[in-house]
């Protein structure tokens, strides 16, 4: 902002001590009266059409066909303003420029063109716009125009503009004054708007995040840590509204842990400042949405003084997270694009992505052809073979993994089992009851939840309505069956025993005859 303002000001110095030089009109070439000049002004957004509005502050005095002394008057709606603003000291009775405009400081001059802006702005200082739309081009240029001052205000686009001032004139080609010859064949300025682009950056802030820390794999009852990097918007000293507004809306898989999570830390430049206290801004959440509001203590918190902000803050993973698409949170930052006018602007925000996935198991007849669906099978799952079990709740009629559960024994209805709510990594399903007729696995089955791209996608899945959920069938076979009770099996069972009973009897009666004939 100093670079511009300086700028303002070497440019009305270097014009003012060549009106004083103008002593003898003599020693310098004509000046066509007619003579037009053109303004071309650079350093435009290309995302977005903006609307450049030049308008004339002075004029340039001309004696026939020579500029006179005093080079530059205010133009009379702008004299008659600056009289009515206490800015009687840069202007004469005769409307003129003063000297003491050239000699001001730069923090005076910059507090002239704010007010100065803010009065056309608010419609109570009429000065005619001349307007051109850029077409999302980086430049426009302004052409035929009356030789004169022109201030320059930008609307639209993501960028905050600052005013700018600029001279229209011929160029002294001389040496020094004494040799000036007035170039008049091509009468053109250029200037190169400054702006800041308000924006924000969002990430995951952990070492586990993938996706240049756009994506994170967890799961249900896991906390995830975001962070924001916002840049701080820069406004005039006068601005009608100074909106600095940063937005966060969670998805309903997400559930924000609290205002007392956050933390934010002023930067300038790479350098971290000390963290800003709960006093420093508003922060509220109003269902999914958190809004924390640095509007109201912009200028206490002379927030301007700083590049951007870090902002951190958590959120859980809860039982509506999603498997077969992301559980996203979008950060957006409001402000005022036209610092004269209220009008907030919301550009499109920046997004990171939370996943979670699931199995769905299929319990069917490992001994025919014929797909069947067995019911009745429980089971349990843990992170190692013959682990503790984790624990689950039912959420919709689906198991969904809480590490505050109850529920360790997931029953398979009508041959199904569906359960949600994993991170990535490898599980271990062990069945604690198998359906009627069938043997019991034996052991634990490994499962491996693998998404490398961290897209959603589980590694391997074809069907992408299901992409977040592992699909198998786990077989169980039929046993050997014997009947225990009743009809044909009681009789069998009795008749083998007599029989064991009477070879007993026999064996038993032939030892002891044996000992009577040894006897």
């Amino acid at each position: 902002m100093k670079n511009m303002k300086n700028l303002l000001r070497n440019l009305i110095i270097v014009c003012l001590l060549v009106a004083v030089a103008i002593v003898t009109p003599k020693a310098f070439a004509a000046i066509s009266v007619n003579t037009k000049g053109k303004l071309t002004v650079t350093n435009l957004e290309t995302s977005q059409d903006v609307t450049v509005n030049i308008y004339r502050l002075m004029t340039v005095n001309i004696d026939g066909e020579q500029p006179k002394d005093p080079v530059y008057s205010w133009l009379p709606n702008v004299a008659e303003w600056m009289r009515n603003h206490n800015y009687t000291k840069y202007v004469n009775d005769d409307g003129s420029v003063k000297s003491a405009f050239s000699t001001a400081s730069t923090e005076d001059i910059a507090t002239f063109y704010d007010e100065l802006a803010a009065a056309i702005r608010g419609g109570t200082l009429n000065v005619t716009a001349i307007s051109k739309t850029s077409g999302k081009a980086s430049s426009v240029t302004f052409e035929g125009l009356d030789l004169g001052n022109y201030f320059i205000l930008v609307e639209g686009g993501i960028r905050v503009y600052k005013p700018t001032s600029v001279n229209v004139i011929p160029t002294c080609d001389g040496a020094t004054t004494a040799t000036c010859e007035w170039n008049v064949n091509d009468v053109s300025a250029n200037v190169e708007l400054k702006s800041s682009t308000p924006n924000v950056t969002k990430t995951i802030d952990e070492t586990t995040a993938t996706n240049d820390g756009k994506a994170t794999q967890k799961n249900v009852g896991d906390t995830i840590k975001f962070k924001l990097d916002v840049t701080v918007p820069t406004y005039p000293e006068n601005a009608d509204t100074k909106t600095f507004i940063v937005t966060d809306t969670f998805s309903e898989g997400l559930t924000f842990d609290g205002v007392g999570t956050i933390k934010i830390v002023p930067y300038k430049g790479s350098t971290a400042q000390t963290a800003l206290t709960a006093s420093a801004y508003t922060a509220s959440i109003s269902g999914q949405v958190l809004t924390i509001n640095f509007s109201d203590t912009y200028d206490t918190l002379n927030l301007e003084q700083y590049t951007n902000l870090i902002i951190t803050y958590t959120a859980t993973l809860n039982d509506k997270a999603k498997v077969t698409e992301p559980n996203k949170n979008e950060a957006t930052i409001t402000f005022n694009n036209t610092p004269y006018s209220h009008n907030d602007y919301t550009p499109k925000g920046d997004e990171v992505k939370v996943y979670t996935y699931g199995f769905d198991f299929t319990k069917i007849d490992g001994t025919t052809t014929t797909r069947t669906e067995l019911d009745g099978a429980e089971f349990e799952i843990s992170k190692t073979s013959g682990g503790t079990a984790l624990t689950f709740k039912v959420v919709n009629g689906e198991y969904v993994y809480d590490p505050n559960g109850t529920i360790t024994t997931l029953e398979a209805t009508d041959g199904k089992l569906k359960v949600k709510g994993l991170a990535e990594g490898t599980y271990y399903v062990k069945e604690t009851k198998a359906p009627n007729g069938f043997v019991k696995l034996p052991e634990p089955l490994p499962f491996t939840l693998t998404d490398k791209d961290a897209d959603g996608n589980l590694d391997g899945k074809l069907d992408n309505t299901q992409s977040g959920y592992l699909t198998k069938d786990i077989k169980n076979n039929k046993g050997l069956v014997l009947p225990v009770t009743g009809g044909i099996g009681t009789l069998l069972f009795s008749v083998i025993g007599i029989l064991f009973m009477g070879i007993s009897v026999v064996l038993v009666r032939n030892i002891l005859k044996k000992k009577e004939v040894q006897l």
